[in-house]
């Protein structure tokens, strides 16, 4: 179901398409079937709502969100979206924006924690197709630095992070990396369950050495 904030719903037939291509292709992509209590989207008229909705002043570039819930996400109306946020509105962009957040629901299926947020924003990302509209990445620096803080440098790096693990070592490997995160505690801790899965240190030198191969 498609409602604004307002709970007035929604007959948007393009919106409703996104969704249901987001939920075909997300079923693919975690290798699961989502039948029951489906994700419900909430369509947000003005900057002031999702100001109302996060409880403080939001940045001009948030344009969505699951406020970490199970099965909501709440997105700016595509008809007020280049009006109170910074970004240009695009069928394309809207399309990714919206499998974004329902990405984060399915990995939240998964594992329940925000964190590190590299990786599930990478993930995010990544399997929304969003990498098709960002430019392609030359060096890795900066990603690991976002494991219990975010922000909008958190986008720049994550998504390549994930897709070259992915290419690397397979869609499995990386269903089973969110699964056995479940009850970490620290960020070292998270480093030994990397390294166990993965077999080597989260260092951003391997992921240099692979982006000729993979981006």
């Amino acid at each position: 179901m498609i409602t604004d904030l307002r709970l007035k719903e929604s007959n948007d037939k393009k919106i409703e398409s996104f969704y249901n291509k987001a939920i075909k292709d997300l079923d693919t992509f975690y290798q699961i079937k989502w039948n029951e209590n489906k994700p419900n989207i909430f369509l947000i008229k003005s900057r002031k709502d999702f100001d109302i909705l996060y409880g403080y002043k939001t940045e001009p570039w948030v344009v969505g969100t699951t406020m970490g819930t199970q099965n909501k996400v709440y997105l700016l109306a595509p008809d007020v979206y280049e009006k109170q946020s910074n970004h240009k509105y695009s069928d394309r962009e809207y399309e990714a924006l919206l499998r974004h957040e329902i990405s984060h629901l399915y990995s939240r299926i998964f594992f329940s924690e925000y964190r590190p947020r590299w990786l599930l924003e990478g993930i995010a990302i990544y399997s929304s197709g969003q990498l098709e509209l960002k430019k392609k990445i030359i060096k890795f620096s900066a990603f690991l630095d976002f494991f219990d803080k975010g922000g909008s440098g958190i986008y720049e790096e994550s998504g390549w992070a994930v897709l070259i693990l992915d290419k690397e070592f397979g869609r499995e490997k990386l269903l089973e990396f969110l699964k056995s995160l479940n009850g970490f505690k620290n960020k070292e801790e998270f480093l030994k369950i990397f390294r166990k899965i993965y077999g080597f240190d989260l260092k951003y030198e391997w992921f240099n050495e692979r982006i000729e191969k993979y981006i």
